[in-house]
């Protein structure tokens, strides 16, 4: 199988989405990796030198929902928000509104996966080294509980997802196709659980999370994984792609 990009440049709303060629992601500059991540608690951000990005996650998820490899994401904000947060750090560390790459709502898209629906993904002619962990990680702490076990080629993300008092979400993440289109909507648009508490809405919002975080920042593409969250779903997923050993899946 072959890497996949975006067919060509698109814009959401607070980040815009450039096709790349064997390069991975990188997120106004940065290369994802987790040895970047320097804040994993109620959102993801990553850092390189005096580059740094807050809320990747959110674009991660919208690419990883497509099965897309490789892409660059900037940030297109140019008006501050001191309510959020985020703003506020950046501001202080001289950076500007294009370093928080989340949108201000609280969902996950912020157009940015409909942009990328509307022009397509490609394939290209690089081969893709699938991955998944060399043995089975679980983490456990106040947040909740999360299991990756390893999966062979073609497995892509086995996920059951509970979140709170709620039902639990299965699915499959496939590292080419992505989320089945319904699916990806609801993801999409599904608002955070800081801001609307534990409903089914937030729950596939917590889900385009866990997506972002393992098979985004983590790149692990075949496991199953089982989480059950109470609290920051980034504590359990960051620290559980922390303690893995990422490899080589084998058919």
């Amino acid at each position: 199988m072959f890497r996949r990009t975006v067919r060509k440049p698109v814009k959401g709303l607070v980040v815009k989405a450039l096709p790349m060629y064997g390069t991975g992601i990188t997120i106004n500059g940065i290369p994802v990796s987790i040895e970047r991540i320097i804040h994993n608690l109620f959102r993801i951000d990553i850092q390189s030198n005096n580059r740094r990005a807050y809320i990747c996650e959110h674009p991660l998820a919208s690419l990883k929902m497509h099965g897309i490899h490789d892409a660059a994401i900037f940030g297109i904000r140019k008006k501050w928000d001191f309510a959020r947060p985020e703003d506020r750090s950046a501001y202080v560390l001289g950076l500007g509104p294009d370093a928080v790459v989340g949108p201000p709502d609280g969902a996950i898209s912020g157009g940015l996966v409909e942009a990328i629906e509307k022009v397509g993904v490609k394939n290209m002619d690089i081969p893709k080294e699938e991955t998944t962990v060399e043995e089975e990680v679980e983490v456990i702490n106040p947040h909740g509980k999360i299991i990756i076990e390893p999966a062979e080629i073609g497995t892509g993300l086995h996920i059951q997802l509970k979140l709170g008092p709620l039902d639990p979400i299965e699915t499959v993440l496939d590292p080419y196709k992505g989320l089945e289109p319904r699916l990806r909507s609801k993801v999409a648009n599904a608002l955070t659980p800081f801001l609307v508490g534990f409903t089914e809405d937030s729950a596939f919002h917590t889900l385009g999370d866990l997506i972002g975080d393992i098979a985004g920042a983590g790149g692990i593409d075949n496991a199953y994984v089982r989480a059950e969250v109470f609290g920051s779903i980034h504590m359990l997923t960051i620290n559980a792609c922390r303690k893995a050993r990422i490899c080589k899946a084998e058919e």
